[in-house]
């Protein structure tokens, strides 16, 4: 790792990238709730918590199109300093995000999945038409260096649209507790403002925590598609941990 940097977390950022995933997982939104919940206290979404360690380093990795591996290794609390390390790798850069000392999160960017065809008996979600306003106001909340391509719609924004699609219609299963343990997005085409979207979910593979006996872990793979053509525009292989 040749590069440090940090970051306080605000509320501002649970706020904004709840736009897109929504409101339903009150460890993100209640603090009521989240007080009283496993860890005590609201803790950031981990897509969330992604993005904020991406665009620290370099804002240009969430304005341009970015393929990204990241494990989700513990919570990050609201109010709480983040270190975001950083490093070449070949085709691309790693990242070691923790706070206190702890590992939270580590990934890489530039590693492209290999997704299948989206399965034609698969578990279909609602639909989101994107809108230049997706764009504003993602710059609002992590802003580019340079003016944004467009009417390109940024892949951070695709991401946190298919997280709030798949959760809020309950397409890995009727869980009420679903936190994010690893994923990998492949972007394989291009969104355009007024595009719409909708995601395909394979069936999951679901078996029992080996450390928490109260949660089980739930693998699956989700398709976006372009709502008109019908073709792919991203994938994720996802692992979710849910009770």
């Amino acid at each position: 790792m040749n590069a440090i940097d940090h970051r306080t977390i605000t509320d501002r950022d649970f706020l904004l990238g709840s736009v897109w995933e929504g409101t339903g997982e009150e460890l993100h939104t209640n603090r009521y709730a989240a007080a009283r919940a496993m860890y005590g206290q609201r803790v950031l979404s981990g897509i969330s918590g992604m993005l904020v360690a991406l665009h620290t380093h370099d804002p240009a990795l969430l304005w341009t199109r970015q393929d990204v591996e990241w494990s989700f290794d513990g919570p990050i609390f609201e109010g709480a300093t983040v270190r975001i390390e950083s490093g070449a790798v070949t085709g691309g850069r790693c990242f070691h995000l923790s706070q206190d000392d702890s590992l939270r999160g580590r990934g890489r960017v530039g590693v492209a999945g290999a997704p299948g065809h989206p399965p034609e008996d698969g578990r279909i979600s609602r639909g989101r038409t994107m809108t230049g306003a997706d764009t504003g106001l993602l710059a609002h909340w992590l802003p580019p260096v340079d003016a944004p391509s467009p009417g390109s719609v940024p892949w951070p924004v695709l991401l946190l649209t298919a997280s709030g699609l798949v959760v809020r219609d309950k397409l890995p299963g009727a869980f009420e507790l679903v936190l994010n343990r690893w994923l990998r997005w492949t972007q394989l085409a291009d969104v355009r403002a007024d595009d719409t979207v909708h995601c395909i979910v394979g069936l999951p593979a679901v078996r029992p925590s080996r450390t928490r006996p109260d949660l089980s872990v739930t693998r699956l793979e989700v398709h976006m598609i372009d709502s008109v053509s019908n073709k792919p525009v991203g994938h994720i292989d996802w692992v979710m941990v849910c009770r």
